[in-house]
């Protein structure tokens, strides 16, 4: 079974316990065709299989020919589902496939642009956020015992996985101003105390 995810940004494919060996292995007969053409975006594909799956090696084989190939323009995730079954990769498949389609890069950052964000913040209800550069990365603070580690998915762009909360910072002429918080219902700017 497989399920296809594209928002015009992100395109891919989550596929769970692929018949491999389906019509005489038919699928290497489209992944020679498909290694023959040239990808117009790029695209995530995210296989599983679980571990007690009696077609488990042939998985495994196409599994490494999809990875092995490296296509231009395509990630390959496959998994084996520990004590797991057919029937039973479906769900993890999916949940697990959406997040590997839709995942946003992880960037490097320069430890002078955090610090350049790091500071005291105020939101508009008058609550103080604090941004620290914390072993190169940027850690936002609503207290001591509130925070979030922050991936960057661009210069000015951040991110939490643990929950949705983006940032995209507004800088003038080399200043920071604050930044716009994106959270699950909501979305404020965030003024930079000077």
């Amino acid at each position: 079974a497989a399920t296809v995810a594209n928002d015009g940004e992100h395109n891919g494919y989550a596929v769970a316990s692929p018949a491999i060996g389906w019509d005489r292995e038919v699928l290497y007969n489209y992944e020679k065709t498909f290694s023959q053409q040239k990808l117009s975006h790029p695209v995530r594909v995210y296989m599983t299989i679980g571990d007690v799956e009696r077609s488990r090696p042939a998985y495994e084989r196409f599994a490494s020919t999809l990875i092995n190939r490296k296509y231009p323009g395509m990630s390959v995730l496959s998994r084996i589902l520990e004590n797991t079954g057919h029937s039973g990769t479906k769900s993890e498949t999916y949940s697990r496939g959406l997040q590997y389609i839709f995942e946003k890069p992880k960037l490097k950052s320069d430890n002078n642009l955090l610090n350049k964000y790091a500071g005291i913040y105020i939101s508009p209800a008058g609550n103080t956020i604090e941004l620290k550069q914390e072993n190169g990365s940027l850690v936002l603070y609503y207290s001591a015992n509130n925070k979030y580690l922050l991936d960057a998915a661009g210069e000015a762009d951040f991110y939490s996985t643990a929950e949705f909360l983006n940032i995209q910072f507004n800088i003038t002429n080399d200043k920071v101003n604050g930044f716009q918080l994106n959270r699950y219902g909501s979305s404020e700017f965030i003024k930079k105390r000077d």
